[in-house]
């Protein structure tokens, strides 16, 4: 062992446990004979100088969680024999805390040498791991691969009992609980098991991103150990010259053993990873049309109510706009309006608007979407009279109260642009044909009608010059959303070679197209990650929403498990996007279908995109899309209860605080009734809400706007649902004293549009601040708990009004107040407020 050794080290071990700032227990750095330890409260790793390997232990009974781990970069490991390492211990300060590290390097015979960074914090129970290499070869390495974990977890443990595992897949990949033995995945991985009482979960994977994608695997053995291992991969790889380092601090792994509660556990990663990687994450508080959408006969198409057609140009885009403030739904949001200029290059039309991208590209046609003589003819996106520029249509959406956005194909080609500028092409080449894995010529549609090539590269100066224009004059423009369509394809933003740049990796690449567009049009511009063909977390911090489905205007129980098993994920990393949705298009064809359709994708996504134009859409579905909106701002959604017990997760939980939560029921089945149901208290851990046996709640149903009932919470409760329904529910605590229990103003019963709520046991009233919409009734209801309501008091800016119970005012005045007694059971009643404009009221409930 050659690490060295320092005094103030000698002071750390002899005097015992250091204390952080906030009370806690500092990380400790130990050495001994042989090997280096780092320790925290929660974990210890022990790093074995003499092999190679390290062991971690879990401080709870001091039982071993992970054995003989070592590290591989390509095929060189780190127990290879007659490896040598050394160790250095460092200091650890970042966004997830205060901690310590140690960087072990190991001398491989023969081969690099091997650099991982082990890191504990003061006051969390994750061991952060960094993999790199010296190359100490002579020779250029081109690394595609390196692992900073593969050993051997929890053995000794009963892994059999409730096996369990979910992936960590993103984008179009699949997600689901599996109790397979074994598990792979890109970003992440959740394997948990054990009885009541022992539940153990292990939460493995990407902590961070830069220049590698990240995957992590799990495979249960025949003694019930788990092997595990985390892999960064790369198709290029990295290069990195003889002489030289490779340690990035910002493509790091994360490894969680000590959070047991498998929800608890995946939700601590993501929060992990937003700081680790620093996600700031605009909220998409609106809903999203789209004209290629909204014209296309068999998706939104189709005569509005006064025989208009919708079309995608940015004529079509200006008169979409002009549908949505007739509608009348800028009183509750603002409205994106999103053009797709989606000419591709074919046999007939080489020439394109792709990597052009301006203003007299985007005029291109022709409508090369005609579907046969007589049917329809469809609009490509051009920039027309008279807005035929970007900042003209732009310009008019945003004076309407609108936000415009465009759409880029990321990688397709216009043949002239190729040609023009050769050098912005991969391997510098303007007609590079794209090859399949077999090295055959590569195909746009199956019948072989057009030979495709190789995209842009986004490592050459040439071109980034080019991208800083495009994105710097959209900005100028008023664009503040774009579309990336496409951009995963081999052939496009992630190839497998041809980069300007030799240090480049392909995932480097790749986020070169979304970080150029977000500096360009500034951090809070809306970006779109079209990624179906892989799963991949790696442009997490720059992307704002990335897309689940092809094309679709519907919604099924597959689409909303895929985005509800990722809950830990969507609104905190990015915001998960099924697609188009279409009231006209839902199951079951009546308002449950709607409502359902609109519902899920609140509660288990993080965006929308109507797909009819607003003016197709009766006042009924205007009514209940504004029930949606505008999202709630806070990096949460509800998780999926009963994740681990079916298929299909059936009970949603949206935890507001230890008194209050929002509870939905999901019948998948849009044919026949569903009863449903969940344990209010128990272990959540196993399917229950956690809530308190010894109290009593009220539960108040959205949509069918009744109460259902005071439930103990010592009991399961249960519903039937109609075919296809999704019910929303209050489920509020039972206390002494009158209390809120939902509104009528937004699916979420008050979380978004109840600025405060306070009960005032002095003067004995009940009051608050609510966002009013102007012209619309609002409506509070609220349990009277034994207590006779006297009077209510609406105020805003301007006025105020005390008006008896079931009197309304006979003023002319900006705000009112009125108090009924509902029908049903007894106890309750409605305050309703009215108020001419958009607005805050306080409002007050008094009480004998």
């Amino acid at each position: 062992m050659t690490s060295a050794f320092h005094p103030w080290l000698l002071c750390l071990v002899l005097g015992g446990p250091l204390v952080a700032a906030d009370g806690t227990r500092a990380v400790q750095f130990v050495e001994s004979a042989g090997a280096v330890s780092l320790e925290n409260r929660f974990l210890r790793v022990r790093y074995d100088l003499t092999r190679g390997t390290y062991m971690v232990y879990d401080q709870r009974g001091e039982r071993v969680v992970l054995v003989d781990a070592v590290t591989r970069v390509a095929t060189a490991r780190s127990d290879a024999a007659g490896a040598r390492h050394t160790v250095q211990p460092e200091p650890l300060a970042d966004a997830l805390g205060m901690g310590r590290a140690m960087l072990v390097a190991s001398d491989i015979p023969g081969g690099p040498r091997i650099l991982l960074r082990l890191a504990l914090y003061d006051d969390d129970p994750v061991l952060a791991l960094t993999v790199g290499l010296e190359n100490t070869t002579g020779a250029v390495l081109q690394v595609k691969e390196m692992s900073p974990l593969v050993g051997i977890a929890f053995q000794g443990f009963d892994t059999q009992t409730d096996y369990a595992t979910l992936d960590g897949n993103s984008g179009g990949g699949k997600t689901a609980v599996s109790r397979e033995p074994s598990r792979r995945s890109l970003n992440n991985l959740l394997a948990t098991f054990g009885p009541r009482g022992a539940k153990r979960s292990l939460v493995l994977g990407g902590l961070s991103y830069s220049e590698f994608e990240k995957d992590a695997e799990v495979e249960r053995l025949a003694d019930g150990s788990l092997r595990v291992g985390m892999t960064a991969r790369d198709p290029v790889g990295k290069r990195v010259d003889p002489g030289t380092r490779y340690l990035v601090a910002q493509d790091r792994f994360q490894i969680d053993f000590a959070t047991d509660n498998p929800f608890e556990a995946v939700e601590a990663y993501a929060e992990r990873v937003r700081l680790a990687q620093g996600v700031v994450l605009p909220v998409c508080r609106f809903p999203i049309v789209d004209t290629w959408f909204a014209q296309v006969p068999h998706f939104g198409g189709g005569e509005d109510r006064a025989g208009y057609r919708a079309r995608n140009d940015s004529l079509g885009a200006v008169e979409e706009m002009e549908a949505v403030s007739r509608s009348g739904f800028l009183k509750y949001s603002t409205v994106a309006v999103l053009i797709e200029p989606d000419l591709y290059e074919s046999l007939t039309n080489k020439n394109t608007q792709q990597g052009w991208w301006d203003d007299e590209h985007w005029q291109r046609g022709p409508n090369n979407r005609t579907r046969g003589a007589g049917s329809w003819v469809s609009s490509n996106g051009q920039f027309v009279p008279p807005y035929e520029t970007a900042r003209k249509w732009a310009g008019a959406i945003r004076a309407l109260g609108g936000i415009p956005m465009i759409y880029v194909q990321t990688g397709f080609r216009s043949q002239d642009y190729a040609e023009s500028f050769p050098g912005h092409m991969l391997y510098n080449e303007p007609n590079r044909p794209h090859l399949t894995d077999t090295g055959e010529q590569a195909y746009r549609d199956k019948e072989k009608k057009y030979p495709r090539k190789l995209g842009y590269d986004y490592t050459d100066p040439g071109f980034i010059r080019h991208l800083r224009e495009v994105w710097e004059r959209l900005r100028l423009a008023g664009i503040q959303g774009v579309k990336f369509d496409y951009p995963d394809y081999p052939f496009t933003g992630w190839p497998a070679g041809g980069m300007e740049d030799r240090y480049a990796t392909t995932a480097m690449h790749y986020r070169n197209v979304f970080r150029l567009a977000q500096e360009g049009l500034g951090p809070e511009a809306y970006l779109h990650e079209r990624t179906l063909a892989r799963g991949s977390d790696v442009t997490l911090g720059l992307i704002t929403s990335q897309r689940t489905e092809g094309d679709t205007d519907k919604i099924n129980p597959a689409m909303v498990s895929r985005v509800g098993l990722r809950w830990y994920k969507n609104r905190v990393l990015m915001n998960y996007d099924m697609d188009g949705k279409n009231p006209f298009h839902a199951l079951p064809a009546n308002r449950d279908g709607v409502r359902s359709m609109l519902t899920m994708t609140y509660v288990a996504s993080g965006t929308l995109m109507i797909v009819p134009s607003f003016g197709r859409m009766p006042p009924e579905q205007i009514h209940d899309l504004s029930r949606l909106y505008p999202f709630h701002a806070n990096r949460q959604s509800a998780r999926p209860v009963d994740a681990f017990e079916r298929e299909v997760p059936q009970v949603y939980q949206f935890r507001i605080d230890a008194g209050s939560q929002q509870l939905t029921f999901y019948n998948p089945d849009s044919e026949a009734p569903m009863r449903i149901g969940v344990e209010l208290a128990g272990d959540t851990a196993f399917g229950a809400l956690g809530l308190d046996a010894a109290k009593e709640y009220y539960v108040y149903d959205f949509w069918n706007d009744r109460l259902i009932g005071r439930i103990s919470g010592a009991q399961r409760f249960e519903q039937t649902l109609r075919p296809g329904e999704a019910r929303m529910m209050a489920v509020r605590e039972t206390v002494a004293h009158p209390q809120l229990l939902s509104t009528d103003r937004h699916v979420m019963q008050g979380y978004v549009d109840v600025l405060g709520c306070e009960w005032d046991a002095t003067k004995r009233e009940l009051r608050g601040v609510s966002a009013v919409i102007g012209g619309e009734p609002y409506r509070l209801v609220i349990a009277t708990n034994g207590h006779t309501p006297k009077a209510a008091v609406a105020v805003d800016d301007t006025i105020e009004r005390s008006l008896q119970i079931s009197r309304v005012s006979a003023v002319k005045s900006t705000t009112t107040a009125e108090v009924n007694a509902l029908a049903g059971p007894a106890g309750l009643v409605e305050v309703r407020l009215q108020r001419s404009e958009n607005g805050p009221v306080a409002w007050s409930l008094a009480f004998d």
